[in-house]
């Protein structure tokens, strides 16, 4: 059976932030998955290959793929979309959605959205394999395959749940042969010191945290699973050996949620005396200077904390599970040992008023991160923050264009969500946070010294305005 997966994750509108597109992991593993079993499977990312809608159709027309999958996250959904009508329209072939945006809207997707004929719950590799070996579609042999839903006139059928994968270490490497590692970095390949490729890992799956605005969930669960520390280290050597790449970005939920895992990874490390630089994400709460003067010594550079606001009852109302003190400390450790630090922050709670949101630009401001970046509150479906919402919030979404980090067009189709402040007073106060942390003598030297290409930072400079306006 002929397979093709389609990235579906950039539109023309995104990389505010990053010259450089992020591999989709979670397609390629399902590639590697699928190879394992002889499945013929075809991958094609059109933005960063600079395949335009008409070349992409007649590369479809000419494949004439049996099925195709796409993944999904409610960000750039109507992309997903508007590709699947491509690809329906050139070979007529089954369509299957997964990822976040599927997972919590499976039957509206399948309702709404004719095109696609499956929605895959959940992770993709045993439900996809499955899909493949089951090539009548018939409704019997299909409510067998756990973790689908699938269209059966105008009804939707959802099957089981699909049980998360157990033993990540089974796993086969992500198929990154079908990349040109050029194209791809990492998210934060900018802050990299050494010179030479940068790409993404992922070394577990499963967050055991349930922040309000989150949907990890969805695909991964609730449960932290992992890689072995030696699997990781195997999997470094063979992105070193095969590709060069001396940078890493390790894309975890929360990298440090297993602080004994998290240093064996770096004795590993410096037992092998790698000399690779890489950067994580984790919580304020994850993180000791026991821990941290570990990972500056095995090459870690950066962290990203998501510490979202300074408010106690903002904090709360997020089921964040960390306080304005731990956010602090973790900042104040990480600059100790002289790691990087970027800080986010997130405007547009329920209770959030102009005291609050000036209360959190003063914490970030004397918090001292390295970098901090402000966003508007998503309400992505499959959230707590979007579950809570009555029907009649939910209904006034019509599409999902808009729901960036930086986009305010949640709150302008649901303008109820901040009771007490304005949407206009919140995008005022998004561009003063950043005025506030930005406009300071030190902070512009900073960021002056970092400066590898004027061009390309004057344009990142530029779009990003163009964002928050």
């Amino acid at each position: 059976m002929k397979i093709l997966l389609i990235n579906s994750l950039f539109s023309n509108d995104k990389g505010i932030l990053a010259d450089r597109y992020v591999p989709p992991l979670g397609l390629l593993y399902i590639v590697a998955y699928l190879r394992r079993y002889n499945q013929e499977v075809f991958y094609i990312d059109p933005l960063p290959m600079r395949i335009d809608d008409r070349a992409f159709k007649e590369f479809c027309r000419r494949l004439k793929p049996d099925l195709i999958g796409l993944n999904s996250v409610t960000t750039s959904f109507e992309n997903a979309v508007r590709l699947a009508h491509i690809v329906k329209d050139a070979c007529g072939a089954p369509i299957i959605v997964g990822g976040p945006h599927a997972s919590a809207l499976a039957e509206e997707t399948l309702l709404r959205y004719p095109v696609f004929d499956f929605a895959c719950i959940g992770e993709g590799e045993i439900t996809m394999l499955e899909l493949a070996k089951n090539r009548a579609y018939h409704k019997e042999r299909l409510c067998q395959i756990n973790g689908l839903a699938f269209r059966d006139g105008n009804h939707v059928y959802t099957t089981a749940p699909r049980a998360f994968i157990k033993d990540l270490d089974s796993l086969p490497y992500p198929a990154r042969d079908l990349l040109d590692m050029h194209a791809y970095g990492s998210m934060c390949s900018g802050f990299f010191a050494k010179k030479g490729l940068s790409t993404t890992l992922l070394t577990s799956r499963g967050c055991a945290y349930r922040c309000g605005f989150c949907v990890s969930h969805l695909t991964t669960g609730n449960v932290f699973r992992s890689h072995s520390p030696r699997y990781v280290m195997e999997e470094i050597t063979h992105l070193r050996g095969k590709y060069g790449v001396n940078n890493f970005a390790f894309i975890d939920d929360t990298f440090t949620a297993d602080k004994e895992r998290t240093e064996e990874i770096c004795d590993l490390i410096l037992k092998e005396r790698l000399l690779i630089t890489w950067l994580c994400e984790t919580r304020a709460d994850c993180v000791s200077e026991r821990l941290l003067l570990k990972m500056k010594s095995a090459g870690c550079g950066l962290i990203y904390f998501g510490l979202e606001s300074a408010n106690p009852l903002i904090l709360k109302d997020m089921r964040k599970g960390i306080s304005p003190e731990q956010a602090r400390q973790a900042i104040t450790l990480a600059n100790k040992v002289g790691i990087k630090t970027i800080a986010n922050f997130i405007f547009g709670n329920q209770r959030e008023t102009k005291n609050t949101l000036k209360e959190t630009i003063r914490f970030a401001v004397s918090a001292d991160p390295y970098i901090a970046t402000f966003g508007f509150l998503n309400y992505l479906p499959g959230s707590m923050n979007y579950n809570n919402l009555t029907r009649s919030y939910k209904d006034r979404i019509a599409d999902w264009d808009g729901f960036g980090f930086t986009k305010a067009a949640a709150f302008r189709k649901i303008p109820a969500l901040a009771e007490h402040i304005h949407v206009l007073t919140l995008k005022k106060y998004l561009f003063l946070a950043y005025l506030k942390f930005y406009y300071r003598p030190r902070i512009i030297l900073r960021l002056l010294k970092g400066v590898s290409s004027w061009p390309k930072f004057i344009r990142k400079a530029y779009r990003f305005v163009l964002a928050t306006l």
